[in-house]
């Protein structure tokens, strides 16, 4: 056989082999990616029924399964922080949890986002968590955060300021974002209904709500020299249940030292110039 036509019958032989195996990595890839979303499908809980006892999907026998979580570091604070939330598990299989790690989201909402460089936040990989449970490190004391449902979208916890390491004291709350109520009338509480804003001290007491009912917590700012946090309030005043950008925004002011139902910032009367004046 000619040499020529035998190395181009060898290259075809190779190029047909290589776009198999090409094919093949490809539908394994495919394959993986959704099986992982069926997965995740399967086994999230976004919401909590208002009124319900052990779930079953009718799946596989898949109920409920409540997951005590890796405790949140607080830096020199005297309480382990454990969150709590909801997988659907086998029944029986609750001790085989994975292990998934919170992961912190700082380097991407630190300066970026219009929020305070004193804090970290804590995003979740497999859901919101559903309760925070307050260990005390020397004595083992305990106690829980909530006394009814709940829905914690985000953990905002207080950290040393990076530029100026060790130069301000730092700030001696949390700042939740949470659901408490079913506002939507879906018969769950989840990240679809109105999610306030909460300030709770470092040892799980005096949780106060700083923004109104019916309202959803947006950007926030934490002015360390003078102890006031000012924090965006998305109001749903078309009635519609449904927190968008054709809602208006109110930007609250609270003093952390004293906490209560943020006050807004801007006076009616200075509204009524700013109108008078972009309006004409």
């Amino acid at each position: 056989m000619d040499l020529d036509k035998l190395k181009k019958k060898l290259w075809d032989v190779f190029g047909f082999l290589m776009a198999v195996l090409f094919l093949l990595g490809a539908v394994a890839i495919f394959a993986g990616i959704g099986y992982g979303i069926y997965q995740f499908k399967r086994h999230y809980v976004d919401g909590i029924a208002v009124e319900t006892s052990e779930e079953d999907d009718g799946k596989g026998g898949l109920q409920l399964t409540v997951q005590y979580r890796t405790p949140l570091p607080v830096e020199s604070s005297d309480y382990w922080i454990i969150p709590v939330d909801l997988e659907k598990k086998k029944a029986g299989d609750a001790g085989a949890g994975r292990e998934n790690e919170r992961v912190s989201q700082s380097s991407l909402e630190r300066y970026d986002s219009g929020m305070s460089s004193d804090f970290y936040s804590y995003g979740y990989g497999w859901g919101p968590c559903y309760n925070l449970v307050f260990i005390r490190k020397n004595t083992g004391e305990s106690s829980l955060l909530l006394d009814r449902k709940g829905y914690i979208l985000q953990i905002y916890i207080p950290e040393k300021r990076l530029r100026k390491k060790g130069a301000e004291k730092k700030p001696e709350f949390i700042l939740l974002k949470m659901a408490a109520a079913d506002t939507n009338h879906d018969g769950k509480i989840n990240g679809k209904d109105a999610s306030p804003g909460y300030l709770v001290s470092l040892d799980g007491t005096k949780l106060t709500q700083i923004t109104p009912d019916r309202t959803q917590m947006g950007w926030w700012r934490y002015d360390s020299v003078s102890k006031v946090l000012f924090v965006e309030a998305v109001r749903d005043m078309n009635g519609d249940n449904k927190y968008n950008w054709d809602d208006p925004k109110v930007m609250l002011s609270v003093n952390v030292n004293e906490p209560k139902m943020g006050q807004e910032i801007v006076p009616q009367g200075i509204k009524d110039k700013v109108e008078a004046i972009l309006k004409k």
